[in-house]
């Protein structure tokens, strides 16, 4: 909260910013909420699995919660998840391309696979030669709609609990593609073979992975509203996993309170996993 009052504001040029706060956040932090109305699902909002420690932390959290005395309403957010991934992927590869043209502009030379993980090159790829105007044009009017609806959405509640990703902890280095198809992906990479990207399949296994692990958090990405994850579950192999609340836009203020409220009534900071950085 101390941070946020030290840094908040936007750049004089910035061409979205949020409504200016008033007061502190650092004293919103001391000072519990009203009775908040909170929605909470543990269910993906964008294409992935059900994850039972998931469920797990949300139940935890949603209890916590209403022994506060707040009050807690099972409902999901509005999304058409297979509609806005596509929508959000079709952006973030067209974002990619544009960044690998503007580094073109400023080093004075052709990007190349080996400037970036071969992952990031592919979708640079599908940002240039599958995607046009017109698809970055629709998928950014999508997003906008998603903004509309999950407004609509929270004027019936405060807050959305939801886990803040889509599984516990996951070993180093498993987020990433395997095997054959690790290979596939360098081979395609770096001899630039734009028709393999065509493949059937390819863009729907591409967005299954991107929000496999995260089907939650891109909703507050694309609708700007504040959300924070905190530290209130851990799994019975001892593991923290976060669960995410999101405010209406502009609410930074209901967050820091809830957030504040939960730590007096969990404290968290001295918490250790058995491996971290530290440890004996």
């Amino acid at each position: 909260a101390a941070f946020l009052d030290a840094t908040a504001g936007p750049e004089h040029t910035a061409p979205y910013w949020a409504p200016p706060k008033e007061g502190r956040y650092l004293d919103d932090a001391g000072r519990d909420p009203k009775t908040l109305r909170i929605a909470f699902t543990w269910k993906p909002v964008l294409p992935g699995r059900e994850d039972r420690e998931c469920k797990a932390a949300v139940d935890d959290a949603a209890k916590l919660c209403a022994s506060l005395g707040h009050e807690l309403v099972e409902a999901a957010p509005p999304v058409d998840g297979a509609k806005l991934s596509r929508a959000f992927f079709t952006v973030y590869c067209a974002g990619v391309a544009g960044e690998l043209r503007y580094s073109e502009r400023i080093t004075g030379r052709p990007a190349r696979p080996d400037d970036v993980e071969p992952t990031t090159w592919l979708m640079g790829m599908i940002g240039r030669t599958m995607l046009s105007a017109g698809d970055l044009s629709l998928a950014i009017r999508e997003l906008q709609a998603c903004g509309r609806d999950i407004a609509r959405f929270q004027e019936t509640y405060d807050l959305v609990l939801t886990p803040t990703l889509g599984k516990p902890p996951v070993p180093h280095g498993s987020l990433g593609p395997q095997g054959w198809e690790k290979r596939a992906q360098e081979w395609v990479a770096r001899r630039n073979v734009t028709p393999a990207l065509h493949a059937p399949g390819l863009m729907d296994k591409a967005i299954a992975r991107a929000f496999g692990f995260a089907p939650f958090t891109p909703i507050a990405n694309v609708t700007g509203q504040p959300s924070m994850s905190v530290p209130l579950y851990w799994t019975p192999d001892g593991l923290p996993m976060g669960v995410c609340f999101t405010a209406r836009f502009g609410d930074e203020r209901t967050l820091f309170e809830l957030g504040g409220q939960l730590e007096r009534a969990r404290p968290w900071k001295d918490r250790r996993p058995p491996v971290c950085a530290g440890a004996a």
